[in-house]
């Protein structure tokens, strides 16, 4: 137990320092009475609007998750909602990424399912969610006139790589015991734990990915991976928009992958820190001055923040269950690792 502890302490520290050099970095030299007054000028008719939007994207993720859960479970819109938007909640709230796990306990309590059998939707999820911010980024660097030649074909080259990606799936799908046994021996040079530790995610995305077996519904949740990001990219623009910035599209697809990226980064809860730095470095090339980047990172981040936060909190209550008993399967689940998820693979659902 001492040694989680000490895993998990030293995981919230190093979050709390990343937030603390993201806001030094984000807000280093800023005229904070020119961020005060792009704050007072903003229009909050569009912020109204970013966050419609935003919204929008929850609900096509509901159902993007509904036909994954399809195979193992035919779980309504509502009841996929609540554990889905649980999991950003914690996410709000808790560090080291955990409302993932958070997401995972509830699903699998609500849907009468495993931590693993939930954890494999979650993994094919974050593979489709890769590829098409993949795919969004790599157009917004080949368009954006700031780019070089070399950026502008590396742009290219990216959207190339995540269609491929979305093609190799398929042929996955297709041919899924082949597809594996090719993995395995490409595996078998590499050391036991390493080898092991690849093939259970093999398996545990071949799990998730029992939901397109038909070709047809993999094409419908690429097509609603590409909507979840576009509906982002829409928000994001949004947000420049609010503050008086006219930029191009591509601007706020290249804010998007900075953004993505910067909330995959160890921080404190809620992404605080790295959030600002992603707008003021993606917004740099384009001219913008930092008091322009941090405040439409604010009119964006702390209304998305606030309506996740308030809204999950609420749910979690709907129900039926103790947001602390949540947070402790949470910490369970992240501080025993795959073991806890895997080793009830075919056990009994969580009670």
């Amino acid at each position: 137990m001492g040694i989680a502890l000490t895993r998990k302490h030293l995981a919230i520290w190093v979050g709390v320092m990343v937030s603390v050099g993201a806001l030094v970095l984000a807000f280093w030299g800023i005229d904070f009475s020119s961020l005060k007054a792009h704050l007072a000028t903003a229009n909050w008719a569009i912020t109204a609007v970013l966050l419609l939007v935003y919204w929008l994207h929850f609900v096509v993720r509901a159902k993007r998750w509904q036909i994954l859960l399809r195979p193992i479970r035919t779980v309504g819109f509502k009841k996929a909602f609540g554990p889905m938007l649980v999991g950003f909640f914690g996410n709000n709230v808790l560090p080291a990424h955990m409302g993932e796990f958070a997401r995972m306990y509830v699903g699998a309590k609500k849907f009468a399912m495993t931590n693993a059998q939930v954890l494999a939707t979650l993994v094919v999820e974050r593979v489709m969610d890769f590829a098409a911010v993949a795919v969004l980024f790599g157009i917004g660097l080949g368009l954006a006139p700031i780019a070089t030649e070399g950026l502008a074909s590396l742009g290219y080259a990216i959207t190339v790589a995540a269609i491929a990606g979305m093609a190799l799936i398929g042929i996955y799908v297709r041919y899924q015991n082949r597809s594996r046994g090719f993995i395995a021996k490409l595996v078998q040079p590499l050391p036991e734990h390493l080898g092991e530790w690849l093939m259970r995610n093999v398996d545990a995305f071949g799990e998730g990915l029992g939901a397109t077996a038909n070709t047809w519904q993999l094409v419908i949740m690429s097509l609603q991976s590409l909507l979840i990001w576009l509906l982002v990219t829409a928000a994001i623009h949004l947000s420049l928009l609010a503050v008086g910035m006219r930029l191009p599209f591509d601007a706020s697809l290249l804010l998007l992958g900075a953004t993505v990226f910067a909330v995959t980064l160890p921080a404190a809860p809620g992404f605080f820190g790295t959030f600002q730095l992603a707008y003021v470095l993606a917004l740099k090339p384009y001219g913008i001055d930092n008091e322009s980047a941090v405040a439409a990172s604010i009119v964006f981040h702390l209304p998305v923040y606030f309506s996740v936060t308030f809204v999950g909190m609420l749910i979690v209550g709907r129900l039926g269950m103790s947001w602390h008993a949540v947070k402790h399967e949470a910490e369970e689940i992240e501080e025993s690792g795959v073991t806890k998820i895997i080793g009830d693979a075919e056990g009994r659902p969580v009670k």
